[in-house]
């Protein structure tokens, strides 16, 4: 059984298909391949390259955002604070809360819960996330 390949024609550009010529016992047979494209294989091997990069990825960004929740509230407690102090200022008392802060124009009442559902009360004259 004699088994002939030809990869490409005589005179044939780099972007036609390759013919695979195959003979045997007296039959030929011709195969027109396109060398354009990805196997199988290739193509399951780059999925799961993807897959693990994904799978890797996604925990180090929920973390990521939980630290930019705390970082958030934290700069909403100093926020309070320095409100604190211009209502003292102002006002010269202590607020008794942060509704007093809110009356008196100087915070928002977005400005007294955090994202992670905390809110910001005052305590002792400071405020603080509880």
């Amino acid at each position: 059984m004699a088994v002939n390949r030809y990869w490409k024609e005589k005179g044939a550009r780099n972007d036609q298909p390759v013919i695979h010529t195959v003979s045997s016992a007296g039959h030929t047979l011709k195969k027109q391949c396109s060398s354009k494209g990805f196997t199988l294989l290739e193509m399951i091997i780059v999925v799961t390259i993807i897959s693990i990069l994904f799978l890797l990825t996604v925990p180090n960004i929920q973390k990521v955002l939980g630290i930019v929740d705390k970082k958030g509230c934290d700069a909403l407690v100093k926020v309070v604070d320095s409100s604190i102090i211009q209502y003292r200022l102002e006002y010269d008392q202590d607020p008794g809360g942060v509704g007093d802060l809110i009356n008196a124009g100087l915070l928002t009442e977005d400005q007294t819960k955090c994202d992670d559902n905390r809110t910001i009360g005052i305590y002792n004259g400071q405020a603080s996330a509880n």
